[in-house]
């Protein structure tokens, strides 16, 4: 792990914790008791770092020379799967938990180029461009249960499991053609496209503080066991040769993957929870 990666991990870890401990200072002065959890069931939570996120999550755009790229994205913070959260107060420590969140990002490549061949017996102008363009959509879910246990009167820790889902949709295509004046004739073209699904679960553990007796602000952490099955279906065309001689080629292929993976979810987000 290089400098800049550790640096950019610790100040993910640091930033949360400087959130709760400036709400504990500033805003003090309610006591969290059980006939609070008792006259409010339902509890929803919104990601704070994400909303803050959003505004900038929309558009970036470099320009070299021939080279375009374009960039839209709209996701969570890297980190968080789960934007909005929701709890259903069974008695005064148990809960049932929701979770709902989402990750969709576009790319497009573009490059062009040409170039000029003269001779005393020949004249030739070849020109090429690519693009590559690109979406990814990832949808996340988990359905669990908590226990919650008071620290004081107005901070919560709270641990349980969570079964947990994920789909994930990506499609790439890519373009190449490279014309000239001479007639001859080069084009590639590649389309991909991936779709998998996740399930498992796992502990999870969080630490919550009350602001009031609606509000409250919180993080938490989760280690989840998945499985992931994939399948990827790939489709090619391949054209070359001139006007009087043109060759073509096209294929396809699938490919079926499937594993487990260790899901660490660390406490890079504060939620902001409203009790009603």
């Amino acid at each position: 792990m290089n400098k800049k990666t550790l640096n950019s991990n610790i100040m993910k870890m640091l930033i949360p914790s400087f959130f709760l401990l400036f709400f504990s200072y500033c805003l003090g002065g309610y006591a969290q008791d059980s006939s609070a959890v008792r006259k409010h069931k339902h509890e929803l939570g919104l990601d704070g770092t994400y909303v803050l996120k959003a505004p900038f999550a929309s558009q970036t755009v470099y320009v070299y020379s021939y080279y375009d790229t374009t960039v839209t994205y709209f996701n969570g913070p890297a980190g968080n799967k789960y934007i909005i959260t929701y709890c259903y107060n069974i008695g005064d420590r148990l809960a049932i938990r929701f979770g709902y969140g989402q990750s969709i990002a576009n790319l497009r490549n573009k490059y062009e180029s040409e170039s000029l061949y003269t001779s005393s017996s020949s004249y030739n102008l070849s020109m090429s461009s690519a693009k590559e363009s690109s979406k990814h959509t990832f949808l996340y879910s988990r359905l669990g249960i908590q226990y919650n246990t008071q620290l004081g009167n107005k901070w919560q820790c709270y641990f349980g499991a969570d079964f947990v889902g994920a789909y994930k949709f990506s499609y790439s295509k890519y373009e190449d053609s490279s014309p000239s004046y001479s007639y001859y004739l080069d084009d590639y073209e590649s389309e991909t496209e991936t779709k998998s699904t996740s399930y498992g679960g796992g502990p999870v553990i969080g630490i919550k503080y009350w602001i009031g007796e609606r509000v409250a602000v919180s993080t938490e952490t989760s280690l989840y066991y998945l499985y992931t099955e994939s399948v990827t279906d790939r489709s090619y065309e391949y054209s070359y040769g001139s006007s009087y001689s043109l060759y073509e080629y096209s294929g396809s292929s699938k490919m079926k993957d499937h594993g487990y993976q260790i899901d660490l979810n660390l406490p890079t987000m504060i939620y902001v929870t409203f009790r009603f």
